[in-house]
């Protein structure tokens, strides 16, 4: 049926005939680019780790680490790992994906110069996924991405710790779009904040550890605790536009503080 609507573009296209093989040309080109995209999805945007790999929207391989700030030494082994376990050679990649942020900024680029790496080095695409969405997407897909339970609820809303006292937050609808850019809230006022959102409309909230916890008892929400996971980062980005080049999201600037030095002595000279 594509082939022969292809021929019949072709030949309305060109208002002649088609010439011999045209349409079985094209129609073989398009059976090669509807081949299921390979992905391999990478998450360093905080003290642990994962990758995935991902092929015709199924998580085919997925592995972690829990060692803190240790994505230069873990990330390779993992992918290798992963790529072992599908039985995948690295040319046959498509595209990598990876988390973008907010998050730590050294893991974060970490992550970029490993996906930067890859895409050049192999000739395959690279494309970004906010951390934040990654997150509010995460044990949906550690529970196979379940849909209709997605859908029981309006929004869903992600939270992680920015620190400096502070939660990165990300609004999406059910279906995974975002409704306002990821930005930073003091603790002291996220209660509220939070309730303003949500606007007594349902809500799955999924935060770290200890994040969301903290929540429960006042938000009118179903709360999930969960990491950013490179299988939500993998799945996301198989439907991002390719990106060139690729840029983390740090949403604010480093928590870095000037020395109070005195005047330099060739300050007047």
């Amino acid at each position: 049926m594509l082939c022969a609507r292809v021929q019949r573009l072709f030949a309305v296209l060109e208002r002649a005939p088609l010439r011999d093989g045209a349409g079985e040309v094209l129609c073989e080109s398009r059976t090669a680019v509807l081949k299921p995209l390979r992905v391999l999805g990478i998450e360093t945007s905080g003290l642990s780790g994962s990758v995935a790999l991902v092929e015709g929207g199924k998580v085919v391989a997925h592995r972690a680490h829990s060692g803190e700030n240790q994505h230069a030494e873990k990330i390779f082994g993992l992918i290798e790992e992963a790529l072992e376990e599908a039985g995948w050679e690295r040319a046959s990649l498509g595209r990598v994906a990876v988390s973008r942020g907010p998050g730590a900024f050294t893991a974060l680029r970490i992550g970029m110069a490993v996906a930067d790496g890859l895409s050049l080095g192999l000739g395959i695409e690279a494309v970004t996924v906010n951390s934040l969405e990654a997150l509010a997407w995460s044990p949906f897909v550690a529970l196979g991405d379940s849909a209709p339970k997605r859908q029981e609820r309006e929004l869903l809303v992600a939270l992680r710790d920015a620190r400096r006292n502070e939660l990165f937050v990300g609004v999406f609808d059910r279906d995974g779009r975002a409704l306002e850019p990821p930005h930073a809230i003091a603790v002291e006022t996220a209660r509220d904040e939070l309730l303003q959102r949500l606007d007594g409309r349902s809500a799955y909230v999924v935060g770290q550890p200890g994040i969301a916890l903290g929540f429960s008892n006042d938000l009118p929400a179903a709360f999930h605790t969960a990491d950013p996971d490179a299988r939500a980062v993998a799945l996301l980005g198989a439907e991002k536009e390719p990106e060139a080049p690729i840029r983390p999201e740090y949403v604010r600037g480093p928590n870095v503080v000037k020395p109070n030095l005195p005047p330099s002595p060739l300050a007047g000279s």
